[in-house]
């Protein structure tokens, strides 16, 4: 395998995945490849509750499966979702099915998670954690837009950082802020 900058260069074997799967299904497009028609079985495992789901499942999809199981996954921040996959099941670069862990392969599996993981392979499942709504009685979602100003922003601010400070703070509330360029399409959102 040829390496680029001393690291094996994983684009042939990718590439190799790709074609594979347009010889296999030639009207291939992941919306549909990765379904199966046992897609999104609902488990529990040690008092918790998890979702096999693929690639292939809009958000929204799969945000209307859960919602009719009364149950859910936080989403919209960076990484909040990516937090609640266990066990990526990938084709890696040399053609073989894996599912990777936190513990079997602590690298690849925050690489997959925290960048893109067609740099690593194909992704094919994955268990994801949900939420039952019953364990949250009473939460409610709520999304402010505030133009830029330095004092809103420091008054923000200092209400995250009560939050990390308090031990004892409600773990039912959470605050995230994000702050967008002047030129970002809010029309989009």
């Amino acid at each position: 395998m040829a390496t680029v900058n001393g690291t094996a260069d994983r684009r042939p074997a990718i590439q190799w995945c790709l074609i594979y799967f347009q010889e296999q299904f030639p009207c291939w497009e992941s919306k549909k490849t990765f379904r199966r028609p046992e897609d999104q079985p609902i488990f529990e495992k040690d008092g918790k509750i998890f979702v096999l789901t693929s690639v292939s499942w809009s958000l929204g999809s799969f945000n209307a499966y859960l919602t009719q199981d009364k149950i859910f996954v936080p989403h919209g921040h960076f990484g909040l979702l990516g937090d609640h996959v266990l066990s990526p099941e990938i084709v890696d670069d040399e053609g073989n099915f894996k599912g990777v862990t936190e513990t079997t392969d602590p690298g690849l599996f925050h690489g997959i998670l925290g960048c893109s993981p067609g740099n690593f392979g194909v992704l094919m499942h994955f268990p994801i954690e949900v939420h039952r709504d019953s364990d949250h009685k009473g939460s409610r979602g709520l999304k402010a837009l505030y133009g830029y100003d330095p004092e809103t922003v420091k008054r923000l601010v200092d209400i995250l950082v009560e939050m990390l400070d308090k031990e004892k703070f409600s773990h039912n509330y959470n605050l995230y802020i994000s702050m967008l360029s002047s030129s970002f399409k809010l029309l989009d959102l």
